[in-house]
């Protein structure tokens, strides 16, 4: 949670110190704006502790076990002397400033009139844009942020590296070679042209043939790590999974899976290993396997009974750029 609060703030940058958290009008989102700011350039670990919302600092109590552990988080993100001076020189311009409010606007809520500083989990990142996940690729660039970087690739292409790679640790390490922090002045020069709408669409061009939109967001497909399993129709999907299913073959039958399913599984298991979770993954579904696929085994390649089962099943399938899935969950729900 620290981790992506601090990005949000970062990616607009820059402020000036408060003699005290007492002294802000949490009534005023700009003042709570600034306030923020000024913890961070200052590393006022404290003040910015109590400008997070009440669920928000439990939560993190209860990852980090105590509030003083919790708030010892934020030095990981400690700021320079030079940063800091940059951010108090920012925060004394009227035009800056309402700029930065606007910018972490959805990264605000308002609780019984007061306005906190808040953040919403990874997977709602909003990137219903190309201008919005631009923006997230520069925030994780400048930061260095590669766990930030990694929920902006496309499942299909994370869920191929983790193939690669082994577990989703190793996968995001890999990430992190690619993303390293910009030391101040690059940083600096690199925040000023996020806010330039003419370099924001120059990168929209050059990213533009590396995009994709997945269930109304954007994400980078580069496509370097998608496996050549054939999902063009519901038919051979299918076929994969019933011969996975007699067969016991665990890769075939994770293969079905859509790549948010598999990804979602993987993070579930322990260390985030790929090997766990196909394994994990066929035991679950052999537990439940229909007594009468066992009885069919030797009529799978029959294509009367493939089209009869498409014709039971023809709503338990998910169709994601392009590519056919079997929602697996509710396909077994109807086979009960």
């Amino acid at each position: 949670m620290f981790k992506k609060f601090l990005s949000v703030l970062f990616l607009s940058l820059f402020c000036c110190r408060l003699a005290a958290a007492a002294a802000v009008d949490q009534t005023d989102k700009t003042a709570v704006v600034k306030a923020a700011f000024t913890a961070v350039a200052n590393n006022d670990y404290e003040t910015l502790w109590l400008l997070l919302p009440p669920e928000l600092k439990d939560a993190a109590v209860k990852d980090a076990g105590s509030e003083s552990a919790a708030i010892k988080k934020f030095e990981q993100y400690r700021v320079s002397s030079e940063e800091g001076k940059e951010l108090i020189t920012n925060l004394a311009n009227k035009e800056f400033l309402d700029s930065l409010t606007a910018a972490v606007a959805d990264c605000m809520v308002c609780i019984d009139g007061k306005w906190y500083i808040s953040v919403p989990d990874d997977e709602e990142i909003d990137l219903s844009t190309k201008e919005l996940l631009v923006k997230q690729i520069m925030s994780a660039v400048i930061l260095g942020d590669a766990e930030l970087f990694w929920m902006l690739i496309s499942p299909e292409e994370r869920i191929g590296m983790v193939e690669k790679f082994g577990s989703i640790p190793a996968a995001v390490q890999e990430v992190a070679k690619l993303v390293k922090p910009l030391d101040p002045e690059e940083k600096a020069q690199a925040m000023k042209k996020i806010g330039q709408p003419e370099f924001i669409n120059d990168c929209i061009r050059k990213f533009e043939p590396d995009m994709v939109l997945i269930n109304k967001n954007w994400y980078l497909d580069p496509k370097l790590h998608h496996d050549s399993f054939d999902r063009s129709n519901k038919e051979k999907v299918l076929k994969t999974y019933l011969t996975a299913l007699v067969a016991s073959d665990a890769d075939a039958l994770w293969k079905t899976l859509d790549p948010f399913t598999r990804l979602k599984i993987v993070s579930e298991t322990e260390n985030g290993d790929i090997m766990s979770a196909k394994k994990e993954l066929l035991a679950a579904f052999l537990q439940n396997i229909p007594t009468e696929l066992i009885e069919i085994k030797d009529k799978i390649n029959d294509p009367r009974l493939l089209q009869a089962m498409l014709l039971v099943h023809q709503d338990n399938f998910v169709q994601i750029n392009g590519n056919w899935y079997l929602d697996l969950l509710s396909f077994h729900e109807k086979r009960k």
